[in-house]
Parts: structure tokens; sequence; C-alpha cells
């Protein structure tokens, strides 16, 4: 059974807001970092003391026995270099600690309450379909479902103001029932 949901965002540059930057045409707006990032990430940084916690029950984490560092691996460390590294168990009060501090005692916990998905989107594409800057294709997958409708307004938000976006439109497909859906974006928070 397929996990990866397709979310495709298709838009048209602003050119009010270019000139406002001061910035002659498209050539000027450089879209090649945002391909193939992780937009999640970008938005909402997991917390690094939540890197390499496995979501495992128990919790744990793997410190090296020689360097004493510790994985950073959500998984933990590769099956056949396990035995470098040492299972340290989180305690209930080191989970209590974490869930006060980041809303979750892992990093999977913090990525579905924080972004609605696991692994953020990944496999981002743009697509300029008209060959001068408009309009334009962005698509990326998620696992299982699309980012939180609050996420969807972070993403929206942080597209249009960085690259000069205006009135995207996004759909889904699901693959579960290859259907087509409209993308859920909550209301822009107000000031």
């Amino acid at each position: 059974m397929p996990n990866h949901f397709l979310t495709v965002g298709l838009c048209g540059r602003d050119y009010g807001q270019l000139e406002a930057q001061g910035k002659e045409d498209y050539d000027e707006i450089d879209m090649e970092p945002l391909k193939g990032a992780n937009l999640c990430e970008l938005i909402a940084k997991l917390p690094e003391e939540l890197q390499g916690i496995v979501a495992s029950n128990p919790r744990c984490k793997y410190r090296h026995k020689v360097t004493g560092e510790w994985c950073k691996d959500c998984n933990g460390p590769k099956f056949d270099e396990r035995d470098e590294w040492e299972r340290v168990e989180l305690t209930a009060s080191d989970e209590a600690e974490l869930e006060a501090k980041h809303g979750a005692a892992d990093w999977y916990g913090w990525q579905r309450k924080r972004w609605g998905t696991k692994w953020g989107t990944y496999s981002l594409k743009v697509h300029e379909l008209g060959g001068d800057g408009s309009p334009l294709l962005i698509e990326f997958q998620t696992a299982w479902g699309p980012p939180t409708p609050e996420m969807m307004r972070e993403i929206d938000d942080y597209l249009c103001e960085t690259y000069c976006l205006k009135n995207i439109k996004w759909i889904g497909h699901d693959p579960y029932d290859n259907d087509t859906v409209e993308i859920e974006i909550a209301e822009a928070a107000s000031v």
C-alpha cells in the first residue's frame, strides 16, 4: 500500500511585489534552492534535543561507546554497527520534561503534531509552465496525508513571501482511494 501523498500547488507570480522589492524580472529570483527542500523543516525545524530519540517503547537514544556522541538518526545506528553503540532508555521524567518543553518526547511525535506528517515534505519540484516564470507548478510528497492546515498556511505564506508568488491553489492526490482532494489551509492569524 502506498503512503506517499502528493500535494500540488498552481500559482502565478506577483509582479507588484517584484517591483516593490526592486527586482526587474523573475531571473533575479532563484528558486533552485527550493527544489528538493523539506518545506516543513525550513519553516519549523525539529528541535535538536529530539533528534536521535527512537520512537520505540520505551523511547531510547544511542551513545557511541568510544566517542560518547549521540546518534542523530531517528532509527538509531545501522543494524550492523549496533555493537559500537550503547542503548540508553529515556526515563519517565526525561519524557515528561521533553513533553513539557516541546509537546512531544521524540522526533516522530513532534513532527506529527507540528507538521501533521512524519518526514515533512520531500521530493519537492518546481515546474515553470509558461516559460516566463508564470504560472508555476509546485509539487511535493508527504507520508500518509498532507501537512496540517496550520502548517500549510505557513508553507503558503513562506512561498508567497520568499518567491513572490500569489494565489496558490493547492490540491492533493490521495493514494489510498486514488482521489483528488482540496488541501485545507488554516486562516491567516489576525494581527
